[in-house]
């Protein structure tokens, strides 16, 4: 990965004991589970329970998501934190303090997203702005908790850069 520190697998390690392989592909394989069960939810709480199940098959049984699941490689945590971010939206027309968790939670996620994979940085900062469909007097403050995720994970990251690279 170009050099740059990997959290995910040292921490992967160290709960296993040491440099693990089988242990990280099983956290690749725990990622994919994950992220076809939030399919699930998603296509469930939207459109009901057949939906549900046909979206977490269809994950499930996706030849790249089974390919990525036997490698170590970003695209299956990517795959993740966008399904997430996904659910996350289904959540930022609701009124009131549930609307706003939700675009906070958005924003990590999709600071997450850009720092997973920086192709999808244009389409994290994008996604923000289906949060103009939020209720009236609460799209500046969703908008705000969104894009303030985004620029503190980003600055964040820069800081890190610059301390440890000298630019």
């Amino acid at each position: 990965l170009g050099g740059e520190p990997d959290y995910a697998a040292e921490a992967v390690y160290k709960i296993a004991g040491g440099r693990s392989p089988a242990a990280l592909l099983g956290m690749q394989c725990l990622i994919s589970v994950a992220t076809a069960a939030l399919g699930w939810w998603l296509a469930r709480r939207l459109f009901g329970e057949r939906a549900g199940l046909a979206a977490a098959w269809i994950y499930a049984l996706y030849p790249s998501a089974i390919y990525y699941c036997g490698y170590y490689f970003r695209e299956t945590l990517a795959a993740f934190v966008v399904t997430a971010l996904v659910c996350a939206s289904a959540f930022w027309k609701q009124r009131g303090v549930s609307g706003d968790r939700a675009a906070l939670g958005g924003g990590a996620l999709a600071a997450v997203a850009a720092l997973t994979n920086t192709g999808l940085a244009p389409a994290a900062f994008l996604c923000g702005l289906a949060l103009l469909a939020a209720p009236r007097g609460e799209r500046v403050r969703r908008l705000a908790f969104y894009f303030f995720q985004i620029f503190l994970g980003m600055g964040i990251w820069t800081a890190r850069n610059y301390a440890v690279q000298g630019r």
